[in-house]
């Protein structure tokens, strides 16, 4: 690359050339539920325990922009995440938590990216502390929504386009904020294969780069802020090439199709998750082998961030104790196994660099078939990606038959002293009537003020964050503003119940 030449190859390995003891991957776990207070107990809880990363989970109700007391969230509340509808609510979330001492903030928010960013804004303007003081990652990949997690509120177009208002703000007034983690995790856990992984998420990632370009932006600067989020399996060494051609991919796409020349730029940043579709309910003792060899797979494919399941999660949120194993899984990697000391473990590996090679041609054809069917959003409308993961997840369903996964076999059952998590039967009653109670206690011109200004700004097309933190900080809620959306811009296919409730 020295003598001004760029070969995507050569971006295989990663972007630090430096070990991980020199700089380690964030270590994080998911974790949320119930209300705000409870999901604040478990992240200082591990925060004190060496989690580095804090990643919130948020219920249903609240991915869906939808206020705990709508009659649509009845029965989700708090059930696999935590109810968030206000900035009050994320202030009692990372209470006594400073902003600045956490290297990130992380949540899966799609639909609600740019809205999240809001909340974020506004929490930081009630402290007194500056935006640029910390570090806030979205997921805010709302196009696989309709493809792998169902919790699409806006029609496709509109929803890209909220999508790129959070990418903007950040490019241009939040630098250390990551505001898009491009998401391929969540089509393979719903059935793609690694390939289509790799695939549809580098026709995903042209998507959001082709319209933030459309706004005047470099896209060497708007590269630079993206990061793909992938799944790691129990396979390390087809996982750690994965990781490999992903870099390769990415770099081609910035080369060939933006033109981009800045090196830094073109090195892709890696989050991953090991995969949760992969552990089984029975004998949960065994997830945590699996849990070690996809997290073993992530760092030899030198990501970045690395989130582990919890060894419990196949039968409800993980328990405290089983939140520490994994958060431990990844020190006892970085510490005692040795791989903090590598800098490239699989460098010129035969078989990693043919397996490369494969998946690199093969997402290279399933990016090539969403591309020739119009791409991404057309993709998406038409059912092709959707088709492609279902009939993959069907025949993959038909091989686990013929080879069970160990331990589901003969006499196996889940741990009869496993203690689970369950909510509260209580708890969405009493939440509900707190939300209540809340908005009475508003003041009603302010809040009917500021949602007339969000709505004026919807109407006319410019970018919404400012606009959703100057609402959120007159006391308007989540829901509230999804509503506003709603209304400008209608709802996607399948979703008229929600907002007609």
């Amino acid at each position: 690359m020295g003598n001004g030449t760029i070969n995507p190859r050569d971006f295989r390995p990663g972007i630090e050339g430096r070990p991980y003891a020199e700089a380690p991957w964030i270590r994080g776990q998911y974790a949320g539920f119930s209300d705000p207070q409870e999901t604040n107990a478990r992240i200082r809880s591990l925060v004190a325990r060496g989690q580095t990363g804090v990643a919130y989970a948020l219920d249903l109700p609240t991915q869906l922009g939808l206020d705990a007391d709508h009659p649509a969230a009845e029965g989700e509340v708090g059930r696999v995440g935590v109810s968030l509808g206000s900035v009050d609510d994320l202030d009692a979330i990372v209470d006594g938590i400073a902003l600045d001492s956490v290297n990130q903030f992380s949540t899966t928010a799609n639909s609600i990216g740019a809205p999240m960013i809001g909340l974020w804004l506004a929490l930081a303007k009630r402290r007194g502390v500056a935006p640029t003081s910390f570090s806030v990652r979205l997921q805010n990949d709302v196009l696989k929504e309709y493809v792998a997690r169902g919790t699409q509120v806006l029609p496709p177009n509109p929803a890209a386009e909220l999508s790129v208002d959070a990418i903007e703000h950040c490019v241009r007034h939040l630098p250390s904020w990551g505001p898009i983690s491009v998401s391929g995790y969540h089509m393979r856990d719903a059935g793609a294969s690694r390939e289509m992984e790799l695939g549809f998420t580098l026709s995903l990632a042209r998507e959001y780069l082709t319209r933030t370009v459309a706004r005047g932006i470099d896209p060497a600067t708007i590269a630079q802020r993206i990061s793909w989020f992938l799944s790691a399996s129990s396979q390390p060494f087809h996982e750690a090439a994965k990781f490999r051609a992903a870099r390769e991919l990415w770099a081609r796409l910035l080369v060939d199709e933006f033109g981009v020349r800045d090196e830094k730029a073109l090195g892709l940043r890696i989050i991953a998750y090991t995969l949760g579709g992969q552990m089984s309910p029975f004998e949960i003792s065994n997830n945590s082998v699996r849990i070690t060899l996809s997290a073993l797979g992530a760092v030899l494919g030198r990501v970045q961030s690395l989130f582990c399941s919890s060894i419990d999660e196949a039968l409800g949120l993980p328990s405290e104790e089983n939140a520490l194993l994994s958060i431990r899984t990844q020190e006892i990697l970085l510490e005692e196994a040795g791989f903090g000391e590598l800098v490239d473990p699989l460098a010129s590996a035969t078989l990693i660099e043919s397996l490369t090679d494969e998946l690199v041609e093969s997402a290279t054809r399933w990016d090539r078939d969403v591309t020739e069917h119009g791409g991404m959003i057309a993709a998406i409308e038409s059912g092709f990606i959707r088709g492609a993961i279902d009939e993959n997840a069907w025949a993959t369903e038909l091989r686990s038959r013929e080879r069970p996964r160990v331990g589901e076999v003969g006499n196996a059952s889940p741990a009869a002293d496993l203690t689970l998590f369950v909510p509260d039967p209580s708890f969405e009653a009493t939440r509900r009537e707190q939300v209540v109670h809340w908005k009475a206690a508003r003041s009603e011109k302010k809040v009917g003020a500021a949602l007339a200004q969000l709505q004026t700004a919807a109407r006319s097309g410019g970018n919404l964050v400012g606009a959703f933190a100057e609402a959120f900080m007159a006391d308007v809620t989540l829901g509230e503003s999804m509503r506003v959306l709603v209304d400008v811009h209608g709802y996607a296919k399948d979703r008229e119940r929600l907002w007609q409730s």
